[in-house]
């Protein structure tokens, strides 16, 4: 099927029986799934499984899908719920003694911490250094904040679109998103850090 034909189109096709329309749903939104999930999972490898692990359920759950919603916004969730599963389950296998970086902790990247005269560190680093602390600081979030915030930021789904991926409710994701943005500005040095 050619690229002009809508996705929920093709999904009919799908159910229809067309085997390769499900083929260009995967060659259409692929990268988009296996980068959205990596930045999730941070690992290459777990990425890869979980991309195929999430096109696999699509198609397995295809008649669940609503054609009257947004597939994108559909096939993302089906990879959210696969990232945040598969962190939860790393999660559970972790030693409970097992010891913890300050990074794991939540503590402040010595980085960003290593400021002259007061002076915000976002002013005197290159933009290289500048991923590395966001990433760092991206890393220290919940899994789910962080799926939140990359669903918004990184893929430009609307607050509405990740409410309903998410089963979530539209308000609970503008508070997350903002606590996600104050936290990470704090973290940065671009807010001072408020006590309370």
């Amino acid at each position: 099927m050619g690229t002009d034909v809508p996705d929920a189109e093709i999904a009919r096709a799908v159910l229809r029986g067309d085997r390769e329309g499900f083929e260009t749903l995967v060659r259409r939104h692929e990268a988009e799934v296996f980068s959205h999930i990596l930045r999730l999972v941070r690992n290459r490898d777990d990425a890869l499984e979980l991309s195929q692990e999430t096109f696999l359920k699509a198609y397995r759950h295809l008649v669940q899908y609503d054609p009257n919603r947004p597939f994108r916004a559909w096939l993302l969730a089906i990879a959210t719920n696969a990232a945040l599963n598969h962190l939860e389950a790393m999660r559970v296998r972790r030693t409970a003694g097992a010891a913890m970086s300050p990074e794991m902790v939540g503590g402040k990247n010595p980085e960003a911490r290593n400021v002259q005269d007061g002076c915000s560190p976002l002013y005197r680093i290159d933009r290289k250094e500048l991923l590395e602390l966001i990433d760092a600081a991206m890393n220290r979030l919940s899994a789910k904040a962080r799926a939140i915030f990359s669903l918004r930021y990184n893929r430009g789904l609307s607050c509405e679109e990740i409410a309903w991926a998410l089963g979530e409710s539209v308000s609970n994701v503008k508070v997350s998103l903002l606590r996600t943005r104050r936290r990470l500005r704090r973290e940065l040095g671009a807010e001072p850090d408020a006590q309370g």
